[in-house]
């Protein structure tokens, strides 16, 4: 339980973000949660200088969100940073597959996932 303890992080804006923010953690990434970077905004994580964004249909799928994401992306690409957005299904379902992706854009070599641990 101690070791469970020490892996809440009230700064998850979500299930999904913190099932993913402990499998990165796992995985050895340098994970930043909620990093506000300016001209941009609030972004779920940096991870190494590249953006991760999970997005839930429940807060992207009306128009003004969906502009503001794509105002925001172009935002961040034009700073110089890789976004990476993955759907809740995802990460819930394919969080090893997320992983090796957000590993490979910042240049982290992981071990073959096996398909029993695609959680």
């Amino acid at each position: 339980m101690a070791s469970l303890i020490g892996l809440i992080d009230a700064r998850s804006g979500s299930l999904p973000e913190s099932l993913l923010r402990v499998a990165m953690l796992d995985a050895g990434l340098p994970v930043q949660p909620q990093v506000l970077l300016p001209g941009i905004g609030r972004v779920d994580f940096l991870v190494d200088g590249v953006v991760v964004e999970v997005d839930g249909f429940a807060y992207h799928s009306g128009r003004a969100e969906y502009r503001a994401d794509r105002r925001r992306d172009r935002e961040a690409h034009r700073q110089g940073y890789v976004v990476l957005r993955f759907t809740f299904e995802e990460v819930v379902h394919h969080r090893d597959r997320v992983v090796a992706e957000v590993a490979a854009f910042c240049g982290v070599a992981l071990p073959a996932p096996h398909a029993a641990n695609d959680r």
